[in-house]
């Protein structure tokens, strides 16, 4: 498992293998494609396919809130992954949608990819852990993955 407050948690389940994974995915280890190594390391580690993945993403902070400088917007811009397809939106980066492009671009069928469009800034409905929302006191929420 993983704990977050407004970084992406992402939980790779292999249906074929019965392997598992747990990623904290903020906006460098999105950058880096954290979700991908994880993906590949369980391909190394236990022969993984893709195709077996299914994926959820958890309570983060959304594209419709997560505004970021330009030196962060330069370095996504910067990806060949992304190009041709608007992750900023006046200023406002889309994590979830970067790390669903890096799944499927690994072959992870995008049916097998569910979110659960919780934004951890705006979302009402539940109460949500949020760095950025919250004060000195914020806490942190515990996304998780088990096997019986």
């Amino acid at each position: 498992g993983v704990f977050t407050a407004d970084c992406v948690p992402v939980l790779l389940y292999d249906k074929k293998n019965d392997v598992i994974s747990a990623v904290h995915s903020g906006w460098k280890g999105t950058l880096s494609c954290i979700s991908v190594k994880a993906l590949n390391l369980m391909k190394k580690e236990f022969g993984t396919q893709s195709e077996n993945i299914i994926a959820y993403i958890g309570p983060h902070i959304g594209g419709c809130c997560y505004e970021v400088g330009k030196e962060v917007q330069d370095k996504f811009n910067e990806c060949k992954t992304y190009d041709n397809i608007e992750i900023i939106n006046n200023n406002k980066l889309d994590l979830e949608k970067c790390i669903i492009i890096q799944l499927t671009n690994e072959g992870v069928k995008k049916g097998n990819i569910t979110s659960l469009n919780l934004c951890t800034f705006c979302d009402n409905k539940y109460e949500l852990h949020s760095y950025r929302k919250g004060n000195i006191n914020y806490g942190r929420m515990f996304s998780f993955v088990y096997l019986k």
